[in-house]
């Protein structure tokens, strides 16, 4: 029944634009840009959008980056962390600034993805010093000189025959000896990937 009381409302189409305009993206909404915009899986844009604050710190992380690779470090390596402390992303001295510095060095070679960890507890734990300073303080630049990495797998090949007699007859592990032996010879800083081709090409060149 009509109310004789109340007059009728008759609203402009641009006045309810203008309206809908200012309301705040809804939940699902979110989840499917998310989902559209950054090619996410599901149940990591829910982690993401379950942690209070966590979505402008990951899409403010995103920008010019792989978004995907952005999200995997945040739902594990931070969230991981977050955990371990007990603690809300809000609360932790982590900065979106220190996190890209973090991605970024890793994408230009210049820290390991074990040293990278490294540097995301440190910020985690409150300190303050950027990432270029971290990585000289703790003697963590990369070593990706071919030439000395090349003469490090040569002497271990000399040192470990038999691991190398094994490989020769199809023990395929043996490969992961001799990066391992790499990566402790250089307390970490050699490029994991390097090392592999490098004693790759070392071995297989023992089969002529």
């Amino acid at each position: 029944m009509p109310e004789p009381d109340v007059p009728e409302v008759h609203l402009a189409q641009d006045w309810i634009e203008r309206v809908r305009s200012t309301l705040p993206e809804m939940p699902e909404m979110t989840l499917a840009r998310m989902k559209s915009q950054y090619g996410l899986a599901h149940e990591d844009v829910e982690t993401i959008l379950n942690e209070p604050g966590c979505l402008a710190f990951f899409e403010e992380s995103a920008r010019g980056r792989d978004p995907k690779r952005v999200s995997s470090w945040i739902t594990s390596e931070i969230f991981g962390q977050l955990s371990y402390r007990n603690q809300k992303l809000a609360d932790s001295p982590l900065t979106v600034q220190q996190f890209t510095q973090i991605l970024d060095s890793m994408s230009c070679d210049l820290v390991t993805s074990a040293q990278a960890k490294q540097l995301l507890i440190s910020f985690m734990d409150g300190e303050k010093r950027e990432v270029p300073e971290l990585i000289k303080v703790h003697g963590w630049e990369v070593i990706g000189d071919e030439s000395r990495l090349r003469g490090i797998a040569e002497e271990l090949l000399e040192k470990h025959p038999k691991e190398v007699a094994g490989y020769l007859k199809g023990q395929t592990r043996r490969l992961n000896f001799f990066v391992g032996k790499i990566m402790q010879s250089t307390k970490g800083q050699a490029k994991p990937q390097e090392a592999n081709r490098i004693i790759r090409e070392l071995l297989e060149a023992k089969r002529h």
